[in-house]
């Protein structure tokens, strides 16, 4: 078969942000760069378009309860991308989740101990591991006194004293406020004096000349007199006008530090926090957890013991304890979890960090390496990897280890896509893509595209990274030794975390770079040692700028921020026109009531909810996106309103406001830091985090500083290119020249290389760090490099570039030593970009293969991605067992799992579309100011349901024709005796008969006559009653007990209404007491048949309301859709649905569906319709590079319709992916590149690979299940039996899209009806013919004949069962029944006093109580997929012990449930009983099936043989009607034969057999074909012969 491969990502028409139109192609398994310098648009391409649509896709093959634990994804504004696989998107979030946040939490692998320590710790009898007892978070485990923080916090006398050589009114005391006041103190300074002078000192008095004695009593408070509290003297508080003064409280001042604590203890609020410190808490010692929790052990370690090691050492720990015969299951699973994370991990410099580790100690780098590796273990191929900026804050002795990383990603088959500005990682790229030229609205195009070789050599680019890369390749020499070195300063004995006692020297008025590796000690040196040294340092203030966001509303932006808006607002409100308008300074901020437009609250945009389908932005109808309302807007400066300014550039609103001071301070400021691209009114939320840094920096530009501060910078060059890292030291220059310090933690070199002193920790991490190795200018460092220094001032080389290895493409996927179900132990190899057949016998390991193993196994992968907390609410389940994969992609599964479809099931619940019709009118209707939500417009939820019908359409209400089955007898002699409710009513000495019988007498009616005499007016009396009439009739009442006769008073209510009421009061108690039976669906009288409220329907689209769209023809929607002529703002709302909508409607015509409606019912589908629908959610997606598992796509398929799969399959392959599909079509068969045949047996016969290969190499096996397929044999039937040919039939069928037509049927033979899907076959077969022979009268045809020939009408329908999960073959047809009283008998038996009931896994007597007789363990492993192991007690035979050791020809009753039935007859050959069962499940091809199989693992096809097996069993008397759906689905042509051989048995006792099939082989061997068509849907319905 030709295959076409996706070999690349196209882009077509990106507009998001400042893309400009945006297409190009990126090739797929490369190692791919995308840069540029900072907000020229690189995110905006590939976060906010490639990742975002990669994971919308692939999240919308999952079922929409799924996706609502995945987070809402919308579509980006793009015009088509074509070849995109699943991503794996990892952004920048640096910011750890608060004080409980550690690198186990962060990693998950602290989720895993928890799991290991709940599953298998050992406990005291006391406790009782649960995984809430291991959470430091949870207060079953957290320790009672911390609260699970680990820490105490107290407040730090050190940073209360900010300036010890100032006196406390001076301010020596950091809370002092600008008036004198001493915050928290509670009370003034001069009352403050008051005490002070009690103790023989004043507040005037430099705080370093007091005594100890004298600083205690201001921090810890004093009882020698007392005082007033109160901020404000009286004097002050006299001068209040409205306020009446009232004396002030009297007490012992009490200290600051005891009032701040007291503070601290009630709420951590973050004024107080800064002047706290902590410490370990003194009851759990820092361990977090209470004792409880600490007293579980796994291998004798608690859960703090292994998160306190390094993580190298732990994953040794695991591994020495791997294998271990005793080790519980659990503990491998987490333990080659956690190892597989901690070998990710150790390349980036890592494996120094503990799982305790508390993320706020971690540099921004660290945290950000965390997340990457986090997303890496699910060793997938074909995934988009996307990554932001990796190589933040990594030292480029780690740069090695992140290369390798990505190149092992590519090798495996995956495509890595980085945006990154290090020059270094840019050169080992495979292909470079520079967006550019600027940034903002000079940015947005695409600069270049192709290797990195025709990058450098490139000419007349206008790109800045082109120069970044020459330079780093060849750095210029600088003196970089700054204008104001000034004089050092040392932090004596460093010794913070794992800084070894150090003596570290920095300088003032200078840029200080402190680098160093990951984990060497350079947070510690910054934010443990300098930050708190700070106060004594004679530094007036310290100032920290990192990268969090400036806010996180869509309201919060850069003017807001700096302070830019308020000197707008103030030109604007001094402006005449709006003091003319009563208009001032708050009126012009769409923060503020007054001056915001109130219809989208300022946000210019309204956010409207798709649930699923993620939020829609559309601008608001009212402002036009402005924000602000129209006075506002209609106030001008200069021409331009406040709106039209706040959009303007920083480098246009420089030109804009040339002459005002005030203003061009800060914006100059912004231009400095290399932002004058940005708009001050773009939303906070759009910027990067680079951008937040630099703005935060220009808003401290731009303030009047003392000359003396400490700014402290973490990694400045983040997300920043080279060309920016000049602009940003050019504006720290500007800060050290007005004589403030600059200290950054960086491993930027070219800003290293910039810096005026340099420090460098190392040389290793952790343990190994900590030690200064290099420090000095960089010329200093440049002429004497230090041994252990591992900087590099001179010119690199691309080594690495140069040492690429060819990557090895991964061309099969290849599933080593699986086991899974009856598997045995087989090696299997699936090529990729084909289509594959797995072939093979019923029972033969096909589906075991395809869904079981592979699919799972690609699932319970791609699944390591999701949060925890996703995982946990999918509740995975995992149940192959492979020792080791190959090449496995992602996989969309498509099984084939039969619905019993409920009546609240239409085609468009189940394709979604009607999910997205409800949003869509939804967000229309709040368009409209009517707040309804999407639920008001579903039929299953009550606000929108009709309250008649309950939002089904239609009531139920009794069917004369139901009741009265024999019509042909009187009323009082058998006319309602087939039903219950009949004969209770119609009970001739019951008081409804007398009350009838009185009626009839006063109207002269005799009531013994047959019920079709009786006049029709009569009957209708005897069916709905006389109204309100009261009757009075003499009862004569008869029962077994007694006689007698009662005189009835009451009114005539009629059978049918008798029935109704007796239904209504019954059917809530799910006891209908045979009510249901006799009920049938009339149109609801109040909704019509439109299911919902009349509110609901009055919100139309396009002229439509929901339900009338809901009519129209599916494939109709795409033209309905492109020409939406409805006003603007429902264009947009409804866009996005739209896409989604004619997507999947184009699958739908693809399948040959597009006939149906929405509001077609599920019940009414045949199993084709059905079947094809399944497919719908998975082909939709239009994703590349997946693996497509389906099993048996054209199962039940009219070889025309087989054709529409055939070419849905091949449009896949096409598109790049994958498929593999199990299944017996030949045609399908032949078409496949690759054929995989299961065998040779069924069960444990089956579960090998017998053979594997192209089909022309099947040519080769003739003898082969695949030969078979391809080239079937039909063998026309050789065995004689006699008929009656049209024996039985109807006349003028209707039902449905039947065209009035009349079809005969065998008697005493086999029929076959077959058609193209949707040509009416199910509706004659079983909406007709079976419905008519069960009702005993004409149902959707004028009359039937011949029935009357059958004593018993069985119809046997594809579909799951309903069955209990503990329901097996062997319980379901009675089969386990036999077999105990057997066991019961056995001397054994009699000897340990066992009954019958003792073999049963079902009663208490026989059960094992371990596993309550299920034979296996399920335990749930949360977030992981659930884990499944044989019972330990039982062995997973599901008995006792002691019952398992009775045995027949040693084999225990046990043994048998996990045996194949065919295997149970050398055990049973002298019980004829079971013999005889065995047989029949032989002949219908279900003996290999094990006796305890659960139910709902079987296929629709095992199922309904195994309903064949049960009737067979049962032996019915006289002539039969079996009414097979599609009896050869899911088997293979050895097994269909013996099935025709069972059908031929049946026909030769006289049953007569009526069966919807499409199967050659089965056809064949027909007595009379009856085919529908010629197409489905309007056009079928007609007989094409019979």
């Amino acid at each position: 078969m030709q295959t076409v491969q996706s070999h690349q990502i196209t882009i077509s028409g990106a507009t998001e942000n400042n893309l400009k139109s945006v297409s190009l192609a990126i090739p797929k398994n490369q190692l791919v760069v995308v840069t540029g310098i900072s907000g020229s648009g690189k995110s905006s391409l590939v976060f906010d378009v490639l990742a975002q649509e990669g994971q919308r896709r692939f999240l919308e093959t999952f079922p929409s309860f799924s996706r609502l634990f995945m987070g809402k994804l919308g579509r980006p504004a793009v015009e088509r991308i074509e070849g995109l696989s699943p991503v794996i998107s990892i952004g920048q979030k640096t910011a750890g989740s608060g004080i409980r946040s550690t690198v186990g939490t962060m990693t998950d692998m602290y989720d895993l101990l928890r799991l290991l320590y709940a599953r298998a710790g050992k406990a005291p009898e006391a406790v009782v591991p649960r995984r809430s007892l291991f959470s430091f978070n949870s207060p079953e485990g957290a320790c009672p006194h911390c609260k699970g923080i680990g820490l105490e916090e107290q407040i730090s006398e050190a940073k209360l004293v900010a300036f010890p050589d100032r006196s406390i009114r001076g301010g020596a005391l950091a809370p002092t406020l600008p008036n004198g006041y001493i915050m928290y103190s509670q009370v003034t300074a001069e009352v403050l004096d008051l005490v002070c002078r009690e103790h023989g000192f004043n507040v005037d008095i430099p705080w370093n000349q007091l005594s100890r004695p004298q600083q205690e009593v201001v921090l810890f408070g004093s009882t020698r007199i007392k005082v007033p509290f109160g901020k404000h003297p009286l004097e002050s508080r006299l001068k209040w006008t409205g306020i009446t003064a009232k004396p002030r409280e009297e007490g012992f001042y009490k200290g600051l530090i005891p009032i701040m604590s007291d503070i601290l203890r009630r709420d951590r609020n973050d004024n107080i926090l800064r002047y706290a410190e902590s410490l370990p808490c003194s009851v759990c010692h820092g361990k977090r957890l209470n004792e409880s929790a600490l007293s579980v052990t796994v291998e004798n370690m608690n859960i703090h013991q292994l998160s306190e090691m390094e993580l190298s050492d732990l994953a040794a720990w695991f591994r020495q304890r791997l294998g271990n015969q005793d080790t519980h299951p659990v503990f491998t699973n987490v333990a080659e979890s956690i190892i597989r994370i901690i070998e990710n991990l150790e390349p980036l410099g890592l494996g120094h960090l503990c799982l305790s580790r508390a993320a706020d100690t971690l540099s921004a780098g660290d945290i950000q390496r965390l997340r990457l590796v986090n997303q890496l273990s699910s060793g997938l191929s074909g995934i988009i990897y996307v990554f932001d900026e990796p190589s933040a804050g990594l030292h480029s002795e780690n740069l090695s280890g992140l290369i390798q990383l990505f190149r092992r990603l590519v090798a495996t088959g995956n495509t890595v896509i980085v945006v990154e500005h290090d020059p270094a990682l840019i050169a080992c790229a495979d292909t470079i893509i520079d967006i550019g030229p600027g940034a903002g609205n000079s940015g947005g195009e695409i600069i270049f595209s192709g290797t990195y070789d025709e990058f450098i050599q490139a000419k007349q680019l206008n790109s800045p990274t082109q120069q970044a890369i020459a330079e780093f390749f060849d750095p210029p020499i600088t003196n970089s030794d700054g204008a104001f070195p000034g004089e050092g300063f040392i932090l004596e004995n460093c010794r913070a975390l794992n800084l070894k006692n150090q003596d570290i020297e920095l300088r003032y008025r200078a840029v200080n770079v402190v680098c160093g590796p990951s984990g060497s000690g350079k947070t510690a040196l910054v934010e443990h040692e300098l930050g708190p040294r700070a106060v004594h340092l004679n530094f007036d203030k310290i100032i920290r700028i990192n990268r969090q966001p400036i806010g996180r509303s869509p309201r919060s932006n850069p003017a807001t921020y700096t302070g830019l808006s308020d000197r707008y607002r103030d030109i604007f409100a001094g402006l005449p026109e709006a003091k003319a308008a009563g208009l001032g300074k708050s009126d012009f901020s769409f923060n503020t009531g007054s001056g915001r437009c109130t219809h989208c609250e300022g946000a210019g945009r309204i956010s409207v909810g798709m649930h699923f389908l993620g939020d829609v932005d559309v601008v608001c109808p009212v402002c036009n996106g402005k924000r602000f309302n129209r006075q506002v807007l209609d106030i001008y400066y200069k021409n331009k309103n406040i709106a039209e300014i706040l959009d303007l550039t920083v480098h246009e609103s420089i030109q804009f406001f040339e002459g005002q001071p005030a203003i061009m301070r800060q914006l100059t400021a912004l231009e400095l830091v290399g932002l004058g691209y940005l708009q001050p009114g773009q939303s906070s939320t759009t910027l990067s985090g680079g951008e937040a840094q630099r703005l935060k920096l220009a808003s401290e530009l731009q303030r009047t500083d003392t000359g003396n501060t400490l700014y402290i910078l973490d990694e400045p060059t983040t997300g920043l290119h080279p060309s920016d890292i000049k602009v940003l030291m050019h504006a720290l220059r500007k800060i050290t020249q007005k004589g403030n310090t600059v200290v950054c933690i960086e491993h930027d070199e070219s800003f290293i290389r910039q810096a005026d002193y340099i420090v460098e920790l190392g040389p290793g991490q952790g343990k190994n760090g900590g030690e200064v190795v290099a420090s000095g200018t960089p010329s200093k460092l440049i002429v004497k490099p230090q041994k252990k220094s591992k900087l590099s001032f001179s010119k690199h080389n691309d080594t690495q570039r140069k040492d690429q290895q060819p990557v090895e493409r991964h061309t099969h996927i290849a599933l080593h030593g699986v086991n899974t179900a009856n598997l045995k132990n087989i090696l299997v190899e699936i090529p990729l970009n084909t289509s594959t057949a797995i072939t093979g016998v019923s029972g033969s390991g096909k589906t075991s293969l395809a869904l079981g193993s592979l699919y799972a196994e690609a699932f319970s992968r791609f699944s390591q991605s999701m949060s925890t907390y996703s995982r946990s609410m999918l509740k995975l389940s995992n149940r192959s067992r492979i020792e080791s994969v190959h090449g496995l992609v992602a996989c969309v599964a498509v099984s084939r799992r039969f619905t019993n479809h409920s009546a609240r099931s239409t085609v468009g619940t189940i394709t979604g579309i009607y999910d997205l019709f409800r949003l869509m009118y939804s967000r229309i209707a709040q368009q409209q100011g009517k707040q309804y939500p999407a639920g008001f417009f579903s039929f299953n939820h009550q606000p929108g349901a009709c309250p008649q019908c309950d939002g089904l359409g239609y009531v139920l209400s009794c069917d004369p024709g139901k009741l009265i089955s024999h019509p042909e007898k009187p009323i009082t002699a058998g006319a309602m005796q087939t039903s219950k409710p009949g004969k209770f009513y119609g009970d001739p000495d019951g008081q409804y008969i007398a009350v009838l019988q009185h009626i009839a007498h006063e109207s002269g009616i005799d009531l013994s006559q047959p019920w079709n005499n009786l006049p029709l007016e009569f009957r209708e009396i005897a069916l709905y009653g006389t109204g309100e009439t009261i009757w009075k009739a003499q009862w004569n009442f008869k029962n077994k007990t007694r006689e007698g006769t009662h005189a009835l008073s009451t009114v005539w209510k009629g059978f049918c209404n008798l029935v109704d009421e007796e239904y209504q009061r019954r059917h809530l108690n799910k006891s209908t007491g045979g009510t249901e039976q006799l009920l049938a669906r009339k149109t609801c009288p109040v909704c019509k048949g439109k299911r919902l409220v009349n509110e609901a329907l009055s919100i139309v689209f396009q002229g439509y309301n929901i339900s009338e769209l809901s009519e129209l023809p599916i494939g109709s929607l795409p033209a309905l859709f492109n020409k939406i002529n409805d006003e603007i703002m429902v264009q947009e709302l409804v866009h996005s649905i739209g896409l989604s909508i004619c997507n999947i409607a184009d699958i739908i015509s693809k399948l040959g569906l597009d006939y149906l409606s929405i509001s077609r019912s599920a019940e009414t589908l045949s199993g084709g319709e059905s079947q094809r629908l399944q497919l719908v959610s998975a082909f939709s997606a239009k994703l590349s590079g997946v693996c497509y598992v389906i099993d048996e796509p054209a199962a039940g398929l009219h070889p025309k319709d087989a054709e529409k799969i055939g070419d849905i399959i091949q449009s896949l392959v096409n598109n790049g992916n994958t498929v593999v599909f199990t299944g017996h079509d030949s045609k399908l068969t032949a078409q496949a590149g690759y054929i995989i045949e299961m065998g040779p047996g069924s069960g444990n016969q089956g579960g090998r690979v017998l053979a594997a290969g192209s089909p022309s190499e099947m040519k080769n096996r003739p003898h082969s299940a695949s030969y078979a397929l391809i080239y079937p044999q039909l063998v026309p039937s050789t065995q004689s039996h006699k008929f009656t040919p049209s024996g039985f039939g109807v006349h003028g069928a209707y039902a449905n899209n039947l065209k009035n037509i009349s079809a005969g049927f065998a008697l005493g033979g086999i029929t076959a009806v077959t058609g193209v899907s949707g040509s009416g076959k199910t509706s004659l077969v079983r909406d007709v013919l079976y419905a008519s022979a069960i009702s005993k009268k004409p149902v959707g045809c004028k009359s039937v004949y011949g029935l009357e020939n059958f004593s018993d009408v069985v119809y046997l329908k594809q579909g799951q069962n309903a069955a209990s999960s503990i329901s097996t073959p062997a319980t379901f047809t009675g089969l386990l029944d036999v077999l105990r009283p057997v066991y019961a008998a056995t001397s054994e038996a009699k000897k340990l006093n066992m009954k019958a009931s003792h073999f049963s896994y079902v009663h208490a007597d026989g059960k094992c109580p371990d596993c309550n007789g299920m034979g296996e363990r399920s335990i749930s492993m949360d977030f992981m997929s659930e884990l499944n192991i044989p019972c330990p007690t039982c062995g997973g035979t599901r008995y006792k012990p002691s019952v398992q050791s009775v045995k027949i020809k040693g084999v225990g009753i046990g043994d048998i449930m996990k045996n194949g039935l065919n295997d149970l007859s050398d055990v049973f050959k002298e019980h004829r009983e079971i013999n005889q069962m065995l047989e029949i499940f032989a002949k219908c091809g279900i003996g290999h099936l094990r006796c305890g199989q659960a139910l709902s693992n079987l296929s629709g096809g095992e199922y309904q043989r195994l309903l064949l097996a049960q009737k067979l069993m049962q032996s019915p008397r006289g002539k039969c009607l079996y009414i097979f759906d599609e009896p050869a689905t899911g088997l293979h042509p050895f097994d269909i034969e013996k099935l025709n051989t069972l059908f031929y048995e049946l026909a030769a006792q006289q049953h007569s057999i009526v069966m919807i099939e499409h199967n050659k082989c089965m056809t064949a061997i027909a007595d009379q074909v009856i085919e529908l068509g010629p197409e489905g849907g309007p056009t079928g319905g007609n007989l094409i012969r019979n």
